[in-house]
């Protein structure tokens, strides 16, 4: 992935799906963040309401996001819908984080609200590390549930073009943020941040670095991750 004035456009040789990915906007000030589920979207939605001026709800409820009342608030856009004019953004995290990330507060905590889901996938309760990989291996990318599905699903039309303008990294958030405010004017001060902790108490054997690494290709790859250079 080059820094570049604007990635909209990009030709990738994957593709995404034009049904998946959702923008949230800023109206007002003309910019879009697309929703990357497991890579900060907390964060960055809270700072589409806070361009909105809506620093109320934030302070009610920093989790508010999540929850239909908030977002019957918000303006929320289809990917394949959102109008020309807006300068859209995301931020993505290496792909074996994001997995990580979901196991521990999927999986070990146990997220009942995606219950359903998970269970479809063959997940369950407290699932170990080394079982939870070999499920994960087994489904097909793009039928993942979001919290874990590529970001390229959402990240690419199906025509492997970038949809978005801007891509900043967790991994360097501080710097990114200085760059999303060269790029659009404004001040970009996220009003939450938490990078999540990725340890080493699980197994990174090279079996699992391997079946991630097949899994997220893609990923890898369009966002300039490494697979090898990992913890």
């Amino acid at each position: 992935m080059k820094e570049r004035e604007s990635l909209q456009g990009a030709k990738t040789k994957f593709v995404g799906d034009d049904k998946a990915g959702t923008f949230f906007c800023a109206v007002s000030k003309k910019i879009a963040y697309l929703e990357i589920k497991k890579s900060g979207c907390t964060t960055f939605k809270n700072f589409i309401l806070q361009l909105e001026g809506r620093q109320d709800i934030i302070e009610s409820n920093p989790l508010g996001v999540h929850t239909e009342e908030v977002l019957k608030e918000m303006t929320r856009v289809p990917k394949a819908l959102c109008t020309e004019g807006f300068f859209k953004f995301t931020f993505v995290r290496h792909p074996f984080g994001r997995v990580f990330s979901f196991w521990k507060n999927k999986i070990i905590s146990w997220d009942r609200g995606i219950e359903a889901a998970l269970r479809q996938h063959g997940f369950y309760p407290s699932m170990q590390w080394e079982s939870f990989i070999d499920k994960l291996y087994e489904i097909p990318a793009f039928d993942l549930e979001a919290h874990i599905a590529p970001v390229t699903k959402f990240l690419l039309d199906g025509r492997g073009n970038i949809c978005v303008d801007f891509i900043g990294k967790l991994e360097t958030i501080e710097r990114d943020s200085e760059r999303l405010a060269a790029e659009t004017g404004l001040n970009v001060v996220f009003p939450h941040y938490n990078k999540g902790v990725v340890t080493k108490d699980v197994m990174w054997t090279d079996d699992i670095r391997s079946k991630l690494a097949e899994k997220y290709m893609a990923d890898l790859e369009v966002l300039d991750y490494s697979a090898t250079e990992w913890l």
